[in-house]
């Protein structure tokens, strides 16, 4: 566009707003002094379109359910994906990979105990799921918290370590260093585990929640406060 004065970074467009809706949870961050023009409104915990018409029926079997969701996008996170679905086989428990459209369903190998599906409403299956296992995406980090589950980052990158921070800070789950994930190959789930990439499932999760409705379709839920009560 002509006319208009440049500007010195994105930033100063975002000045320049009138409003600046932030789509997550006051609660969730650390302090912070927002710009005048700035509020959090709430996250959005919509499933996609892609997951919330797959359908899904809970596999059978008595152990606690693990679902495993990492990026939708590409993120060459393959062999980390097939690392935490071979953890999982070796404990008594049913999981649950969604690998979404970046990753084919066909190139993971997976036990009996663990399904492995192109996608599935997460909001659905985090109803009845005792823990989420995943990169660490706001997305799925903000659904995990509004289900009162307890949590798994894996982070990759993007906001996904600073998301990791956060869940940890707030006791809400577990993040795992890098360093575990640099030493966990596929010969080694039990090590793993020991080192905390597969902590118990069955932790009791006990959850205090502030909710608040953001629009008809993005459901509001913004925790006002965390709790992970676990013994």
């Amino acid at each position: 566009m002509t006319g208009l004065a440049p500007l010195g970074s994105v930033w100063d467009l975002f000045s320049l707003a009138r409003r600046q809706l932030v789509l997550s949870s006051r609660a969730f961050y650390f302090p912070c002094q927002l710009p005048a023009n700035a509020q959090f409104v709430g996250p959005v915990l919509d499933d996609p379109a892609w997951a919330s018409d797959a359908g899904w029926t809970e596999p059978g079997g008595e152990g606690p359910l693990v679902l495993v969701a990492m990026s939708p996008t590409f993120q060459d996170h393959a062999q980390c994906l097939q690392r935490i679905i071979d953890a999982l086989g070796t404990l008594p428990v049913r999981g649950v990979v969604t690998a979404g459209p970046a990753i084919k369903v066909e190139d993971l190998v997976a036990p009996a105990n663990v399904s492995v599906m192109a996608a599935a409403p997460h909001t659905l299956v985090m109803g009845r799921a005792a823990l989420v296992a995943t990169h660490g995406g706001h997305g799925t980090v903000m659904k995990a918290l509004a289900a009162g589950r307890p949590l798994v980052v894996q982070h990759h990158g993007r906001d996904q370590a600073d998301n990791a921070v956060r869940v940890s800070a707030r006791g809400a789950g577990k993040a795992v260093p890098r360093r575990v994930q640099r030493g966990c190959g596929r010969a080694e789930p039990a090590a793993c585990r020991r080192r905390g990439v597969s902590p118990p499932a069955s932790a009791p999760c006990t959850w205090s929640a502030g909710r608040r409705r953001t629009s008809k379709r993005a459901v509001a839920a913004a925790p006002t406060g965390l709790r992970w009560d676990h013994g």
